[in-house]
């Protein structure tokens, strides 16, 4: 299904809430998780009492995070949560950008996690997910089939792969990105048949709307990690120069 870029109506209503936060970090910890106590509610609480442009993001969507938290019944539900926050508070260190949170949802459409805008310039989306199983192509090849579904036409689109510390030892990204295309290449429908698409050809087709794919290595990590940048050279609508270099940082 196509869809249409980021609403610029709403892209406008999130720049204006990034300019004043109405509860400070602790307040809104409380409001979020209302007396939980798990790795969830520590690491958003720090992230908010940090960066005061995620502590206006949070707040801005505040009844949807909450809602959020007390739907993550387990471990795994609180990790997938912490990294799609997790991803916001890093994107949020580069000044120009601005997010919208599920932009598509609006319209009932299944889209990525979030709208990103670099000052006016231009805008992308960024789709957030974590590998729970091992760390093989398989199960890389699993994640990037079912989230390359969800990317809308007519802009620049990512997708970020989350991976706790030392899950991915050795592991290379490059490589598993070409063999999956071979593939597709070598039309081997029965691979792509077993991950939701109808033809290898029906792949290669959406695999042109993936701008990159962004590698969050060791998303748990005490230092935070690092961002791994894979650029997809045959993409419709390549990721532009200046949001390359933010998110490689």
């Amino acid at each position: 299904m196509e869809s249409t870029e980021v609403p610029r109506k709403t892209q406008k209503g999130l720049l204006a809430s990034h300019m004043a936060a109405h509860m400070n970090a602790g307040e809104l910890t409380a409001f979020l998780f209302a007396g939980q106590q798990h790795r969830l509610q520590a690491q958003v609480g720090a992230w908010l009492a940090e960066s005061a442009r995620f502590c206006a993001f949070v707040e801005a969507q505040r009844d949807k995070i909450r809602k959020k938290a007390r739907m993550a019944g387990d471990e795994e539900a609180r990790r997938d949560l912490l990294v799609e926050l997790g991803t916001a508070h890093r994107l949020l260190r580069e000044k120009r950008f601005t997010l919208a949170y599920e932009p598509f949802a609006a319209n009932k459409t299944r889209g990525p996690d979030y709208g990103v805008t670099y000052t006016t310039k231009f805008s992308f989306t960024v789709e957030a997910t974590r590998l729970r199983a091992a760390c093989d192509f398989a199960r890389w090849a699993d994640v990037l089939c079912t989230k390359l579904m969800q990317l809308p036409a007519g802009q620049p689109n990512v997708v970020l792969v989350a991976t706790a510390d030392r899950q991915c030892a050795d592991f290379d990204l490059a490589q598993t990105l070409a063999a999956l295309r071979a593939l597709a290449e070598r039309k081997d429908d029965a691979f792509f048949a077993q991950r939701g698409w109808h033809a290898a050809r029906d792949f290669l087709r959406q695999l042109r709307r993936l701008s990159a794919v962004l590698w969050w290595n060791g998303w748990d990590a005490t230092n935070g990690g690092i961002w791994h940048l894979w650029l997809n050279v045959q993409a419709k609508h390549p990721l532009p120069n200046e949001a390359r270099a933010a998110l490689s940082r």
